[in-house]
């Protein structure tokens, strides 16, 4: 059987807002709230995408922090669902967007 993967568009989201100078600094899937380890990403990325939905805090260039809101099942492209509007922030999930409507939603054997 397979399932939805969305650890590869997740994992590609962050380093896109990272390369765009927004920190990724915790996170909260509405079981557990985790701080981002720049050394871990991976255990981030799995505790990020382990629930339906969470929530991406990230520090903006300019020092504040914002939210972005990730449901896992929407169609490629559409893993960020709303954020705190932040000018930078649409510009990086409009290419987000962009690069991933235009991708098969990758999937794991079980």
């Amino acid at each position: 059987m397979k399932i939805n993967d969305f650890k590869p568009e997740t994992r590609d989201l962050l380093n896109s807002l990272i390369a765009a100078g927004y920190m990724p600094t915790k996170g909260d899937n509405g079981e557990e709230k985790f701080a981002y380890n720049n050394e871990n990403q991976v255990g981030f990325i799995d505790n990020l995408t382990a629930c339906d939905e969470s929530r991406l805090y990230v520090r903006c260039p300019d020092g504040k922090v914002r939210w972005l809101y990730l449901v896992l099942g929407n169609s490629p492209g559409e893993l960020v669902c709303d954020y705190l509007v932040d000018a930078g922030l649409d510009s990086v999930t409009d290419a987000h967007y962009e690069k991933w409507s235009e991708i098969e939603q990758p999937t794991l054997e079980v």
